[in-house]
């Protein structure tokens, strides 16, 4: 890579770095293109050079932190020689990733929703989301293969576990109507997931 394109992906991953701290602490529609220049300490057509408009900003922010989260299974999962804690750290990083990116997440569908998200831009978060759920369903046929899981169909397990942690994660938008710890409720998330609720008897 040359210097002016290291440069370039530079700028670029400054920007995206300040624009998700405002889509973190704001509604999405409430943040200027302006605000995310004055964040960066640029031109407004600066950032234009690198991006159509915020959702293509949002866009790259959901794609890279998926990229981060993939290289997390895989090092922490994938990796992992003992079974148990591979699958603990998969429940842990899933939780993390909903709990740590629920706003910028829920911005982020509702203005697919809304089709103001280009389809030409889809094409590293469908790879990025086939590429976890592979993964998930790699750690649960090791479980089947070592016969430590019940037999159930691994895509189906992976997707409901996915499913689970996203809905489980957005209710805790509000957190000073009760008292949050995230680390205990990943904790209980855990126990219940793989042993359930019922004690042995």
């Amino acid at each position: 890579m040359s210097l002016k394109e290291r440069e370039k992906e530079f700028k670029k991953q400054v920007i995206l770095e300040a624009a998700s701290r405002l889509f973190s602490n704001r509604p999405f529609e409430a943040v200027t293109m302006d605000e995310i220049a004055r964040e960066v300490g640029c031109g407004k057509g600066t950032i234009y050079l690198h991006f159509e408009n915020k959702d293509h900003i949002l866009t790259y922010i959901i794609s890279g932190e998926l990229g981060n989260l993939c290289s997390d299974i895989e090092e922490q999962c994938l990796n992992n020689p003992d079974l148990v804690d591979a699958i603990n750290n998969y429940l842990g990083l899933q939780f993390r990733f909903f709990r740590g990116y629920n706003q910028i997440l829920s911005s982020w569908v509702r203005r697919r929703l809304q089709d103001n998200v280009k389809e030409e831009w889809m094409d590293n978060i469908h790879n990025k989301l086939k590429k976890k759920l592979e993964m998930a369903v790699s750690v649960f046929e090791r479980g089947h293969r070592e016969k430590k899981l019940i037999p159930v169909d691994s895509y189906e397990l992976a997707r409901l576990l996915e499913a689970i942690f996203q809905d489980a994660t957005f209710p805790f938008v509000d957190e000073r109507s009760w008292h949050y710890d995230p680390d205990r409720i990943v904790s209980l998330m855990k126990l219940i997931l793989t042993n359930g609720i019922m004690q042995a008897v």
